[in-house]
């Protein structure tokens, strides 16, 4: 962050995800999940990187806000990719797949 020179505008953690989300008080204004591995035929991995990311969901849900824009990474993937717990969470809850390819965008059903 310092040689790229965005110390001022970025902080970097390196935490564990779920519990440093938990523990987040502001608001986001967008949030990009993409911490977990995902296999594209190991149905083990698959499903544990899925519910690793439902449970990052659940973790900031309250820092979100009607106008926060969720980028989901490795949605291309079989079963779902990363995103499918989230993606059937959020849209059950009042969001909306904005864009679905490879990576998925949920912003909040007006």
């Amino acid at each position: 962050v310092s040689k790229m020179e965005l110390s001022e505008n970025v902080t970097l953690v390196t935490s564990d995800s779920v519990a440093y989300l938990d523990e987040f008080t502001d608001t986001v204004d967008f949030l990009y999940l993409d911490s977990y591995d995902y296999h594209k035929t190991d149905t083990a991995i698959q499903t544990a990187s899925q519910e690793h990311h439902l449970k990052e969901i659940k973790a900031i849900e309250g820092c979100l806000h009607d106008d926060t824009v969720i980028l989901i990474d490795d949605c291309g993937q079989p079963n779902g990719g990363k995103g499918k717990l989230v993606i059937e969470r959020l849209t059950a809850n009042g969001w909306k797949v904005h864009m679905a390819e490879y990576q998925v965008i949920l912003v909040r059903d007006e």
